[in-house]
């Protein structure tokens, strides 16, 4: 990866590991193309679009303009997921916290993202944003919509934000958790 900071005038070339600053804003910024993000540790976790980047002390992660995947896979604990508004690129914004109390994988945030994946505890919770929202439960690709769309896996309870949310179960669908 070529990596640029804007306190360095030019450009890193062909990185593999980025440490972040001591600061609580340090923010990595995908390239516009398909890619996951597997965060394992606090603020930490491993990029990969085509290469593969590690990354540590980097509190917000931002999406490029084509589909980004976040996923907690690697976690033991429950993670508590809220959106909280659009992407300002596309897909959504939105805040992490442990279900166990140990804190949040990511301190920041994360932006721009179009697909999220739970861990694989069953009490993982995604709350939606507080705008208007259609939720749409198959059993195989979840999907909240606002407009653009978020695909979902790995949570087992769905809370609404305070605006109004419908949530339709296609046929055989079920849900582990709450709503």
């Amino acid at each position: 990866f070529d990596i640029s900071e804007v306190a360095f005038i030019g450009i890193f070339k062909n990185i593999n590991i980025l440490i972040g600053s001591t600061s609580t804003t340090d923010m990595l910024t995908g390239l516009d193309a398909n890619s996951i993000w597997a965060v394992n540790a606090s603020d930490s976790g491993i990029y990969t679009s085509g290469n593969a980047l590690s990354f540590t002390a980097v509190e917000n992660l931002v999406g490029g303009s084509d589909s980004d995947t976040l996923t907690w896979a690697s976690y033991a604990t429950g993670r508590s997921v809220v959106l909280t508004a659009l992407g300002a690129v596309d897909g959504f914004d939105g805040t992490e916290n442990s279900l166990a109390g140990s804190g949040p994988s990511l301190t920041g945030g994360f932006f721009n993202f179009n697909i999220l994946i739970g861990s694989p505890t069953t009490d993982d919770t995604l709350t939606g944003a507080n705008l208007p929202a259609a939720w749409n439960i198959t059993g195989a690709v979840n999907q909240y919509t606002v407009n653009p769309t978020l695909e979902f896996f790995a949570f087992e309870n769905l809370v609404g934000g305070s605006d109004v949310d419908t949530f339709t179960f296609q046929p055989g669908a079920s849900l582990v958790g709450n709503l």
